[in-house]
């Protein structure tokens, strides 16, 4: 029986290196929708998909901090709480601007995690222009002018990010135990993985590491997989893929400006793993099989 319960991830950060090479990327090509930043920051850009899943942009400099996910827990207090007493947290909890509370641990591999609560007070009252730059709200109430943005596609949400781990013995517990994400079968052909499942059904894949291992992800979902496809072929990005996936969706793997690999996929699909099952270590097999 886990001890917590997360809802959703409410964000997933990637570093970047200039926001003015790495913005036109997320905004215009893929559609991500510009959001007032949360943090007192100025080297952060916060986007969101369609379903309100968010993306942190954040320009390195030594205040950056690591490549991180973030969830929302129903019961924050005691999840930080727990969280002390098993020495995983980092940080001291934080008030944030937008009224939620916040703080960030390390699972055991040192990978970062932060939680945070779902929608509650919000107390900025902040725009963000074209190029994702936050401030104050104008005295007279106005917002900066974003109709020149017309992305080329949308993403409707995150499918899934990943994070590499040494072994599923030593770091599986925090996650299936610890924060009570559901274990589901995999749609890779690898004993090396695990895939687990947020409330709102959003996976969170975890690797352990070999010559296999990907490179820690994020992966969008999109509604017309062949037009993206055909787009990044016309502007030459290197594509790992397409594929298709063990339940029955295609994807494909690039890299943004800055290295940081993007998967793309569709929304649900034909699903070929129903006669797939998982043990609780997160070992995938087919019955028989």
């Amino acid at each position: 029986m886990s001890e917590f319960h997360v809802n959703r991830i409410q964000h997933w950060m990637l570093p970047i290196a200039d926001r003015e090479k790495a913005l036109p990327f997320y905004r215009d090509f893929l559609g991500l929708h510009l959001v007032p930043s949360f943090e007192d920051f100025p080297g952060v850009t916060m986007l969101e998909t369609d379903d309100g899943t968010m993306i942190h942009l954040a320009e390195v400099s030594e205040r950056t901090p690591p490549t991180h996910v973030a969830f929302e827990v129903s019961d924050f207090d005691a999840m930080h709480e727990r969280a002390q007493e098993m020495k995983a947290t980092t940080r001291d909890a934080i008030k944030r601007p937008d009224g939620r509370p916040a703080v960030q641990t390390a699972d055991p591999d040192g990978n970062a995690v932060e939680f945070t609560t779902g929608p509650g007070p919000i107390t900025l009252d902040r725009v963000v222009d074209a190029n994702g730059i936050t401030s104050e709200r104008p005295a007279d109430g106005s917002e900066p002018d974003l109709s020149g943005v017309e992305p080329e596609f949308h993403m409707n949400r995150v499918q899934h990010v990943m994070f590499p781990i040494s072994t599923r013995e030593k770091t599986l517990p925090y996650y299936r135990d610890f924060l009570g994400l559901n274990l589901v079968p995999a749609f890779e052909d690898s004993p090396t993985v695990i895939f687990m499942e947020t409330e709102d059904n959003t996976m969170v894949h975890l690797s352990e590491r070999g010559p296999r291992t990907p490179a820690a992800h994020v992966a969008f979902e999109v509604d017309d997989f062949e037009a993206i496809h055909k787009r990044l072929v016309e502007l030459n990005y290197e594509i790992d893929g397409p594929d298709r996936r063990a339940d029955g969706r295609p994807a494909l793997k690039i890299r943004d400006i800055d290295g940081n690999t993007i998967e793309i996929t569709t929304g649900p699909g034909p699903i070929s793993i129903a006669d797939r099952v998982v043990d609780e270590w997160g070992h995938t097999s087919v019955p028989g099989g």
